[in-house]
């Protein structure tokens, strides 16, 4: 198990950083938001690696293990520190498979992947903007589409532990993915009440 935990690392950071290079963003200027609604810009490649080691994917994939761990789930890993590192390493090969074919799709289609908080004030309005941000992506041009990217994604990181993960079945597969749309409703209120994480 040990030389599957290196070899997932090792294999997550060759993709990971060659992706920072010819990265190309949405950003000021080239038919993004306007500055003050938007997050600070990230290449496409810099919202790549965020998403995948930043605050708020350490503290996903923490607290991912943590209520796997509470719950024994799966039993066959067992329990304390190595039960634990278990469920880490499946929550983060998870995220893994979920962000790369979220970010790899909408570069291929020219999509955003940065969340655009809400230039409004009023609390509808920006609890309309996390949900409408879950489900939909903007172009170049700032046109709205359905976020084929993001469902991809959660699909990715839904069914990705069926690899390693014993006993997964597609149900439950496909309520992970629900879930990780819904956990992304949740990151998206608080990118836009707290600006957190960023």
């Amino acid at each position: 198990m040990r030389l599957g935990l290196r070899l997932g690392w090792a294999a997550w950071i060759a993709l990971a950083v060659p992706a920072v290079a010819p990265a190309q963003g949405i950003g000021p200027g080239d038919g993004s938001a306007p500055e003050s609604a938007a997050a600070p810009q990230r290449t496409r490649g810099g919202t790549y690696i965020h998403d995948l080691v930043g605050p708020g994917a350490l503290v996903g994939v923490g607290l991912g293990a943590g209520y796997a761990q509470w719950r024994t789930d799966p039993p066959e890993w067992g329990t304390g520190a190595g039960g634990y590192g278990k469920r880490a390493a499946s929550t983060a090969g998870a995220l893994f498979a979920q962000e790369t074919v979220r970010h790899g799709l909408a570069a291929v289609l020219g999509r955003s992947t940065e969340y655009e908080r809400c230039a409004c004030r009023d609390f509808g309005g920006r609890v309309g903007q996390a949900i409408a941000e879950t489900f939909t992506d903007r172009d170049r041009r700032e046109m709205r589409h359905f976020s084929v990217p993001r469902v991809a994604g959660a699909l990715a990181g839904g069914f990705a532990p069926m690899i390693w993960t014993p006993h997964m079945t597609t149900r439950r597969s496909l309520g992970t993915a629900a879930g990780g749309l819904a956990l992304t409703v949740g990151g998206n209120l608080l990118s836009e009440f707290l600006h957190w994480p960023n």
